[in-house]
């Protein structure tokens, strides 16, 4: 987002993590939890699909696999945008410490 390369962008995101790294774990712990949560919730729903829906009404189970998969498809993306969001956060922090010193 600031342009930042290679050494240049480490060194700035480890000034940013400072006293924030723990209170930016917490959302990776929880989103991971979270998805090996649904993983078993996902496995004792289809397996507990009767066999001959498998076969006789597959719309049932289509609908349940694909519910499934569009909800770890979002839990997913929210863990990517968990580092995008502490970084606007912490640059958001930062300006607003800027200008209250500045006055």
């Amino acid at each position: 987002l600031a342009g930042a390369k290679g050494t240049a962008a480490l060194q700035r995101s480890q000034e940013l993590m400072k006293g924030f790294k723990a209170s930016y774990a917490w959302p990776f712990v929880w989103l991971i939890v979270l998805g090996r949560a649904f993983d078993l919730v996902r496995e004792f729903v289809l397996v507990s699909i009767p066999s001959r829906w498998w076969t006789d009404v597959i719309e049932v189970p289509l609908a349940a696999t694909a519910f499934f998969v569009v909800v770890r498809l979002l839990l997913l993306r929210v863990q990517d945008l968990v580092p995008l969001a502490a970084y606007l956060y912490l640059q958001r922090k930062k300006r607003a410490a800027a200008a209250a010193s500045a006055l």
